[in-house]
């Protein structure tokens, strides 16, 4: 009688061997315990030779993605990420060895997939996050959290406190088959830096007027390199009614985005202006000549150097005009 019998090929036994003295496995039975990650890395070539204990790295991964993790089908390249056979699914080497790095610059020592906590904005900011978000896995796991808690995009309209990503950094992709949406990795980056300069230590944190007026003008060109701060602050600044009707066209972009809004230079040199004037936010400040007048030269420079303040300033100074012995260039004042 013939017998048809299944057997693991041996160069298969000799890297599941290897690879479970080098995670620490002792028992054959028992493969589902934490995963050292340092001694993954470690070791990260020597595991993915087997495909067993690649096939169970897999799976503890692909298990967490109910609660934490989002694994993408394929990256920016179309390169797959989830390979999937008849009775198991891998996720590629490629973005297991860019995953377990970024869990190293976590610095886990046992490692949980199931814990959200590891991926929190104060774990992330201080990393270096183009390593980090070279995992496209953790760059959809972070942007989920992130448009989990954006309030809107660039059509939002004014008087946004919370979160707007403008659709032009949101990047397609597919979970599962699913339609889903990341948000590119350069503005990932320059959103995080802008959390870690406002004090935003949570995903759904509100933005904050105050400091937000209170910042330098390097600190306002560092958070206005995102273009979700960007659209958020200009969202602000229009929510204050003695401002929104008062910016020029030429302090405005109606190019980057599918709307209309101020551009970076402008708000900068607002909120500059705005810090001028004692106990003022850029939500709520208001411009006129005489509070102006009342400042020191220094002070009215900086005040002038706004395009928005100058426009808000130029009907005031016209009816001025019709008193006093004195006549204006408004090219000269509104366009300088």
């Amino acid at each position: 009688e013939t017998v048809d019998l299944e057997f693991i090929e041996k160069a298969e036994i000799n890297a599941i061997m290897k690879a479970m003295i080098a995670m620490g496995y002792t028992d054959v039975q028992n493969l589902t315990g934490e995963i050292d990650s340092q001694v993954f890395i470690d070791n990260v070539s020597l595991v993915l030779e087997s495909a067993s204990m690649h096939a169970t790295v897999s799976n503890q991964i692909l298990g967490a993605t109910t609660t934490s993790l989002i694994i993408p089908d394929e990256d920016l390249l179309t390169n797959p990420i989830r390979i999937a056979f008849t009775d198991v699914t891998f996720i590629s080497s490629a973005e297991l060895n860019k995953f377990f790095t970024s869990i190293d610059l976590l610095a886990i020592p046992n490692l949980d997939f199931n814990n959200v906590s590891q991926f929190n904005l104060t774990n992330i900011q201080s990393l270096d996050k183009n390593i980090f978000f070279d995992s496209f896995i953790m760059l959809a796991t972070v942007s989920d959290y992130f448009l989990d808690a954006a309030i809107g995009d660039e059509t939002y309209g004014s008087g946004a406190t919370n979160l707007l990503v403008p659709s032009t950094k949101k990047i397609s992709i597919l979970v599962e088959t699913v339609s889903a949406q990341a948000i590119d990795k350069t503005e990932m980056i320059y959103m995080l830096d802008a959390f870690d300069v406002l004090g935003l230590a949570d995903y759904n944190s509100n933005f904050d007027a105050t400091v937000i007026t209170g910042l330098t003008s390097p600190e306002i060109d560092q958070v206005l390199l995102s273009d979700s701060v960007h659209i958020t602050v200009d969202s602000m600044l229009r929510g204050n009614a003695s401002i929104s009707g008062g910016i020029p066209a030429l302090a405005e972009d109606n190019t980057t985005y599918s709307v209309t809004v101020t551009t970076k230079p402008a708000i900068r040199n607002f909120i500059l202006a705005t810090q001028q004037i004692s106990g003022a936010s850029f939500t709520n400040v208001t411009f006129n000549v005489t509070a102006i007048a009342s400042l020191d030269a220094n002070q009215r420079d900086i005040v002038l150097d706004s395009m928005i303040v100058r426009n808000i300033l130029t009907p005031e100074l016209e009816n001025m005009a019709t008193t006093f012995p004195f006549s204006l260039d408004p090219y000269v004042f509104v366009n300088t």
